[in-house]
């Protein structure tokens, strides 16, 4: 005579599932936070995540966004270059209200509308410090220590 099978409680398989999603979820949140030796949080900058070589600035449904090599937006903070021109990019989207001296570790830029403004050449006098542009990247600068001011 074949014995009759009980059925599986539910409660059990459902607590299963519930801490196996926990620790899926704690595992990959926890693995995006650095720490120090000390066990402190250590800050990132998006610098540090991102490589402006492997990003691709293009057009998205409401602006232009960064784009890793997977087609994903990601929050990059810097300048990165299309056919269009070179652009600061804050939070991963392009800002085109941006205007004035932009430095990061390449140097530092003359920008207008967000863009890298290349036709900027010559000598500019901007925050104490006059300027010499060559394409609107500042190939030199020096402390002002005297009235002339070339514009």
């Amino acid at each position: 005579m074949a014995k009759s099978k009980k059925p599986m409680k539910k409660g059990p398989v459902i607590l299963i599932c519930v801490v196996v999603l926990v620790a899926l979820f704690l595992v990959l949140t926890l693995r995006k936070v650095p720490t120090t030796s000390a066990g402190d949080t250590a800050e990132t900058t998006t610098e540090q995540q991102y490589n402006a070589d492997e990003l691709t600035l293009a057009q998205g449904d409401d602006g232009w966004y960064a784009y890793d090599m997977n087609g994903d937006i990601v929050p990059y903070n810097g300048l990165l270059t299309n056919q269009n021109g070179t652009w600061v990019v804050e939070d991963g989207k392009a800002n085109f209200e941006y205007a004035g001296l932009y430095t990061d570790d390449t140097g530092t830029y003359y920008v207008s509308g967000g863009c890298v403004d290349t036709n900027v050449n010559g000598e500019k006098y901007l925050d104490g410090h006059n300027y010499v542009f060559v394409n609107g990247k500042a190939e030199s600068s020096s402390e002002e220590t005297t009235s002339s001011v070339v514009n």
